[in-house]
């Protein structure tokens, strides 16, 4: 006879979710469901029948049938799930991410042929139509089977883990939407599975952390099987720039405890391992409860963490049917799946820039100070560029940096008008300040009301993570007018006409800014030579200056007036002197002399701008002119009698000589018709 004696297998089913916590609270969890709760709330459905069966969500339908929760606004994450079929005649399964509708979406779809012997994994664009963006053949699922599948969305590029191992990456080189909620997908399906939905921040959309913080990363397994898994290996790859600060381990099987842990606590990189021997099931098994391990993960970001930079982990899980080999040497491995998230550094915010001062005239120093980042920031900046390209109109003459403990390895220097500071590294929260000094030159191309603008330029790399692009950042534009000063002259002589020798002239000079003047005149310097015809009066020379000390200085009849400065606006300069008439004054005669007032736009420099000529065209003239008394001549007829043919007629023609010298003296009288001059 024949006897059977019945046997059930079961084996364990352990599954793996991972999230953090920052220092500032910020959460990676965007969404997660377990459907523990019996329901599907928060999800829409389209096409099939979906309900939550056993606390899964389960779905027979012969077409596509689509599942979709979350936000459209959601940009970049990690999406996991638990996906399962019982079909034996094949169809697809899969998840969709950044979907817009039940029409606009996504998709990691993997097929199974009818008869179990071959299949594919793809994903695609669905829009209208299907557009596959990538696939791999020769792969498909098992029936009657839990994976655990891993979609990491960033931006157009998707990759897929299967069982934590890499299955599919992928870039959109045609991308259509950068956001989107996540679902489930079958198609073809008399009963399909999901479970354990799991949404965290990835990339761009990950945390922000500092140098120095401490993150919190929650690492979750979970068996939903009703076997005990052995030998559990749990693996943490933190990135770069992380470190491994403290963990706690709780778990709600009491013989279950960690073997081995990561070397050196606090201080462990890399691979972080945990070895832990068991997680048994919840014993008497139900379907919304389960056991698991809560492992609390604390990583602290390095205190030179470079900005831009995105740090993430994915957390893993493999166990094994027996503890050890079992005994017989027999046993089955399993992977419990795959999760990660990211957190980042700041970008850097740019850099500032001031300039002091804010009108500057020829000759005058002019300060730019470029400060990097414009304001502190919580992570390094590494192996930094700043350009300045300054204008022709500044003459560089010095750059420095800033001393500072938080800047290594500072250099800065400058070639013509190319400025050029280089850094290893500016701490977090720490600027570096570079100063570049110019001085207005006096050139042709810098003329009151030019404004000399100027921007300087940061470049950087992205950080850890990252693909490491330049960027550069361009600071704000500051701006400097140039200003310049602009005299007038004024000359004026009382009398002027009618003069002899010995009368006395009183000159006045009047020197004022003009309207378009807008800056001090410095070494304001005006000349005049009285014409040799008249004779400067000594101690006559008064000068009334707004401002400035005054300097004069007579030698013979050459006045030199010297005003320290004289701003604008201001009064006018006076100066009056009085001149004596002297003898080699001729009659009739006409003098002119030139009055000069020659300035400087700044003191103290060989930049200045000046008088001498040419570009320095800081000077103006005026003039004054005299007149001295005309000749008077009179004829008279002695006896103004009548006459007699032959009788003598006596002329009287009388030029008053005026004191002083009348040279080359010519009287020419004509002798009318009639007469004889004898």
């Amino acid at each position: 006879f024949d006897a059977a004696a019945p046997m059930t297998v079961t084996e364990p089913f352990l599954h793996i979710g991972k999230t953090y916590v920052t220092a500032a609270a910020c959460s990676a969890t965007l969404f997660e469901d377990n459907f523990n709760d019996g329901n599907a709330t928060g999800w829409s459905t389209s096409g099939g029948a979906w309900s939550v069966v056993d606390n899964a969500y389960h779905v027979s339908t012969a077409g596509a049938a689509l599942a979709q929760a979350g936000s459209t606004a959601w940009s970049e994450y990690s999406f996991s799930a638990m996906l399962y079929s019982g079909d034996s005649d094949g169809g697809d399964l899969g998840m969709i991410f950044h979907a817009q509708s039940a029409t606009q979406y996504y998709r990691f779809r993997w097929n199974r042929n009818a008869a179990g012997t071959a299949g594919s994994y793809v994903i695609e664009r669905v829009n209208g139509g299907e557009t596959a963006i990538g696939s791999a053949a020769g792969s498909y699922y098992d029936l009657n089977r839990w994976y655990h599948v891993e979609v990491r969305v960033s931006g157009s590029r998707f990759r897929v883990y299967i069982d934590g191992a890499p299955a599919l990456d992928v870039t959109d080189a045609s991308p259509v939407w950068t956001t989107g909620a996540i679902g489930f997908f079958a198609s073809g399906q008399s009963s399909a599975d999901f479970d354990d939905a799991l949404v965290t921040r990835l990339d761009e959309a990950g945390c922000t952390v500092g140098a120095g913080d401490l993150v919190t990363y929650t690492l979750t397994i979970s068996n939903q099987g009703q076997a005990i898994g052995h030998d559990l290996v749990i693996t943490d790859a933190i990135p770069t720039g992380t470190s491994l600060y403290s963990y706690t381990f709780a778990s709600s099987d009491g013989a279950s405890g960690v073997t081995a842990e990561p070397a050196s606590i606090p201080g462990a990189t890399g691979n972080l391992v945990w070895n832990v021997n068991q997680l048994a099931p919840i014993d008497p098994f139900v379907t919304n409860n389960h056991s698991a391990i809560t492992l609390t993960v604390v990583l602290s970001i390095s205190p030179i963490i470079p900005a831009a930079s995105l740090l993430t982990n994915q957390a893993s899980l493999s166990y094994d049917s027996q503890a050890s080999d079992g005994p017989v040497s027999v046993e089955r491995s399993y992977s419990g799946g795959s999760h990660s998230t990211t957190v980042q550094t700041v970008d850097p915010p740019g850099l500032s820039k001031t300039v002091a001062p804010f009108t500057a005239t020829i000759g005058q120093i002019v300060v730019y100070t470029i400060t990097v980042p414009s304001t502190p920031i919580t992570a390094a900046l590494t192996t930094i560029t700043v350009t300045d390209q300054i204008k022709p109109n500044l003459r560089v003459t010095e750059t420095s940096i800033v001393a500072n403990p938080d800047l290594v390895n500072p250099a800065v220097i400058f070639s013509g008008q190319q400025v050029t500071a280089t850094f290893d590294r500016i701490e977090a929260s720490a600027q570096a300040q570079v100063v570049v000094t110019g001085v207005v030159s006096n050139t042709s191309i810098n003329q009151d009301g030019v404004v000399v603008t100027n921007t300087a330029r940061l470049e950087y790399t992205d950080g850890i993570g990252t693909l490491g692009a330049s960027h550069v950042l361009t600071s704000n534009q500051v701006s400097t007018e140039l200003v310049e000063p602009v005299l007038q002259i004024q000359k004026s002589a009382t009398p002027n006409t009618g003069l002899r020798a010995g009368d006395t002239v009183t000159y006045a000079l009047t020197i004022r800014h003009a309207t378009t003047s807008r800056s001090t005149a410095y070494e304001v310097v005006v000349t005049d030579v009285v014409p040799s015809v008249l004779a400067y009066v000594p101690d006559t020379l008064a000068v009334t200056s707004p401002f400035g000390t005054v300097v004069s200085t007579t030698v013979g009849n050459s006045l030199t007036i010297t005003v320290t400065d004289y701003p604008t606006p201001s009064a006018p300069i006076y100066i009056t002197y009085t001149a004596t008439v002297i003898q080699a004054a001729e009659p009739s005669s006409t003098y002119t002399n030139t009055a000069f007032v020659r300035y400087i736009s700044l003191p103290g420099t060989p930049d200045a701008r000046t008088g001498s000529g040419g570009v320095n065209d800081y000077y103006t003239s005026t003039q004054a002119t005299i007149q001295t008394a005309p000749l008077t001549i009179n004829k008279t007829l002695d006896n103004d009698i009548y006459y007699s043919v032959g009788d003598l007629i006596t002329y009287t023609v009388l030029i008053p000589l005026p004191t002083g010298t009348t040279r080359n003296l010519v009287v020419t009288d004509t002798v009318p018709a009639g007469l004889l001059y004898l």
